[in-house]
């Protein structure tokens, strides 16, 4: 097995690669990551370098907006085909991971020859799907190699820590190619370290398929309200981002600042992100995923206040470095919220969904200070309003959702009597332990009413299917359950005693 291959050798270099990749097979992936994310900083600095630093503010704005148009406009048609073929592609995540290096090699290839001509958007755009489509590919596999919900943060942590590093690495030397080069020889080198991405990524072992899940189960467990407000915040993170990104960029440049300025400024928010990576598995075991994404918006708000009253080099780096942990933390909570909860057969659709929100959230953000040139101050203060807002807005809603976490009550669904028969009254029983918070108890209880039905109510096949998933769940993940899923369970042998009664 893979897992034996650590004790080949001294006992220091093994533990020293697992400290740095975390234990196999989840290091192969790793692995993978670290190279893929040095080749998008290629692709990155390539770009910068011929839609930036080389011309002028006015001239720069044009390629810019209709550059953020083509990234933004096609991730709505594209996030309904991402998803189904990460889930369902002969070969699993694994298959993908490798096909969009590949495919991210040979595009930037032909892109180095058409930087100067109107192929160059429709080349960086597919570069970009790719990029997505290995995103979500994976965050989904990750808890396939990762089988303790508790270690998803720690997890994810590490691959963002990785890509950090491999990221300022490969930026390094993508800079100093590109001072000798150009920006075609940049994206020639990222091409090479794309296809030696391919090559670890066909060494990720490959997972046991994933069972299909209820449709009815899938979209209740995307849409509970722990998951939708995280949502909320996270795109709201991601619009900050590129918000303050294009808002320095302009900034500096307008003020006559060297290049390097800006570049500095990006590796504290790097550098900040890389915090983020330490700081986020002490937090989770400390708070919840939502309080650890609302403490990811105050924090940097607050710092970027200190920013707009003084807009100096020290200032910025310090907002910088808030914005990039506060974004990382967020992230780190946000995966392991909906790598926890979104249905393992669909979870690369449910991926490719959110990430289509949050690209279409950091356009937005990049658009204001590109289309309004805001003062430094006064975008300074717009960012600290948009954080503050998303921090109000989620602490709201988790109060809200905490308020009516009790189930739907029995007696309104079935208009229960006092003659209710044994179902009904096992499905009030239900309804009581969901109250108490003993939520497994709940949904088993909720199936024992759902059988106790006559047999017309095996009619309704559907609840029943769905049911019978959620009881198997209680079963073997009891601690995992929430109000959202017994309060499913409660509502679905509803429907079931429902139909029953009315034949």
């Amino acid at each position: 097995m893979e897992r034996d291959h650590g004790a080949v050798g001294t006992t220091s270099r093994p533990a020293l690669a697992e400290r740095l990749f975390g234990p196999l097979p989840f290091a192969r992936q790793a692995h993978t990551h670290a190279l893929s994310t040095a080749a998008d900083t290629f692709f990155a600095v390539s770009l910068a370098g011929s839609l930036f630093f080389n011309v002028s503010v006015d001239a720069a704005r044009p390629s810019i907006i209709l550059y953020l148009a083509v990234t933004m406009a096609p991730f709505a048609v594209v996030a309904p085909i991402i998803g189904p073929v990460v889930d369902r592609v002969r070969g699993g995540h694994r298959l993908v991971i490798a096909l969009t290096c590949v495919g991210r090699a040979l595009v930037c290839l032909v892109l180095a020859r058409h930087l100067k001509t109107l192929l160059f958007y429709p080349e960086a755009l597919t570069v970009l799907v790719l990029g997505k489509t290995y995103s979500v590919a994976k965050s989904a596999l990750v808890p396939r190699l990762v089988t303790d919900p508790e270690a998803l943060v720690t997890a994810n942590s590490r691959l963002s820590r990785i890509g950090t590093l491999s990221g300022a690495v490969g930026g390094g030397v993508a800079v100093s190619l590109l001072s000798v080069t150009s920006g075609a020889w940049t994206l020639r080198a990222a091409a090479v370290v794309y296809l030696a991405a391919t090559v670890l990524a066909s060494r990720i072992p490959r997972p046991e398929p994933a069972g299909p899940v209820a449709h009815s189960l899938e979209h209740h467990e995307l849409h509970a309200p722990r998951v939708v407000l995280a949502s909320m915040a996270m795109s709201v993170l991601r619009l900050a981002i590129g918000f303050f990104t294009f808002l320095l960029a302009f900034a500096l440049k307008q003020e006559g600042e060297p290049a390097w300025v800006f570049g500095a400024v990006l590796a504290v928010g790097g550098a900040g992100g890389l915090l983020g990576t330490f700081v986020a598995p002490p937090l989770r075991r400390r708070l919840s995923e939502e309080h650890m994404l609302a403490l990811a918006l105050v924090v940097p708000a607050a710092l970027s206040v200190v920013a707009a009253l003084s807009f100096a080099r020290l200032e910025i780096m310090v907002a910088a470095l808030a914005i990039g942990a506060g974004a990382n933390v967020g992230r780190q909570a946000f995966d392991s919220l909906l790598q926890h909860h979104a249905p393992d057969a669909d979870r690369g659709r449910a991926f490719a969904s959110f990430e289509t929100r949050f690209q279409l959230a950091w356009v937005l953000g990049a658009m204001g200070p590109v289309v309004f040139l805001p003062s430094p101050w006064l975008g300074m203060l717009a960012l600290t309003a948009i954080l503050l807002v998303g921090a109000g807005a989620l602490v709201a809603g988790l109060r809200a959702a905490a308020s009516r976490g009790e189930p739907p009550h029995v007696r309104d669904l079935l208009a229960v009597t006092d003659e209710a028969p044994v179902a009904i009254h096992l499905l009030l029983t239900a309804e009581g332990l969901a109250g108490e918070g003993f939520h497994d108890q709940a949904i088993l209880v909720a199936g024992a009413a759902a059988d106790a039905c006559p047999d017309g109510g095996a009619d309704h096949a559907p609840a029943r299917h769905d049911l019978t998933d959620l009881r198997r769940r209680a079963v073997v993940d009891s601690a995992d359950m929430d109000e959202g899923d017994s309060g499913l369970a409660i509502a679905l042998a509803a429907q079931v005693i429902a139909h029953a009664r009315s034949n």
